[in-house]
């Protein structure tokens, strides 16, 4: 038999990148248990990291970029460390008689709802003028199940990781070459619900329809860690794929890293 006292905290580190040092996970945040997210954001932060590093290591953006890794998380984070400590006030009650009445109230159904998820607020997402996001832009993506040709299954399953740009009608409609050509240099996936193009997808249990019509949107581009970097209709499309040329800072066609190559 033994007994352990567990000190929790919910404390950041006051920067998280250091020229070529970057922190992540309890390196940066630490996170009381309570809601299961010490772990789940320790993976955001290298999904987040992982796709920026990508793109300045092979050449294809600015070193800035990742300066946004620390804009776009930090403030993801810290809802969620504000979530888990007051969770663990409601937890941790020690007074039998606000205990009793917290069990009562939750039994009745009488509690507050729970608090809307982070998304992303800030970083490499459409704003508008004022610098807000545009609407969708830092939300998750969908994620449905699609097939082209005899591949079927959930759409990252499919294509893989990357950017995405999903659309009602052929994108190419609206992307001139040069446009075609930058997508084309990240890896993008081109994706339509329209049949017969040649980036048509089979929309198999109706996610992207769905969503594209709930929205009164017709394209979105996603980013690799399934974040939205903006949303609108085919006609906004160009300006969107502008826009993230312009936040990436990038510089050129992508190349191949050398060995030892310094950042």
């Amino acid at each position: 038999m033994r007994q352990i006292i567990y000190t929790f905290s919910a404390r950041t580190a006051d920067r998280w990148r250091s020229g070529r040092v970057l922190l992540a996970g309890d390196a940066a945040h630490t996170m009381p248990p309570y809601m299961g997210q010490g772990a789940c954001s320790g993976m955001r932060d290298g999904i987040a990291l992982a796709w920026k590093l990508d793109l300045v290591l092979s050449g294809r953006a600015g070193h800035g970029l990742l300066d946004t890794y620390e804009t776009e998380r930090r403030p993801h984070v810290e809802v969620i460390q504000r979530c888990a400590v007051e969770l663990g006030r409601v937890a941790n009650l020690k007074d039998p008689e606000a205990a009793a009445a917290r069990d009562a109230a939750f039994r009745r159904g009488d509690v507050p709802p729970l608090p809307p998820f982070p998304v992303v607020t800030t970083g490499v997402i459409a704003t508008r003028e004022d610098k807000t996001p545009q609407s969708l832009a830092g939300t998750l993506s969908p994620q449905g199940v699609n097939a082209v040709g005899d591949r079927v299954g959930r759409f990252d399953d499919v294509f893989g990781w990357g950017f995405v740009v999903v659309t009602t009608t052929d994108p190419r409609a609206v992307l001139d070459a040069d446009h075609l050509a930058f997508l084309n240099s990240l890896g993008a996936v081109l994706a339509t619900t329209e049949p017969g193009s040649a980036h048509s997808i089979t929309d198999v249990d109706g996610t992207y329809t769905d969503y594209l019509a709930a929205h009164g949107i017709e394209a979105f581009l996603a980013r690799p860690d399934f974040h939205l970097y903006g949303a609108g209709t085919m006609h906004e499309l160009p300006g969107l794929v502008d826009g993230l040329r312009a936040a990436l800072g990038t510089v050129g066609v992508p190349t191949r890293r050398s060995e030892g190559a310094a950042l």
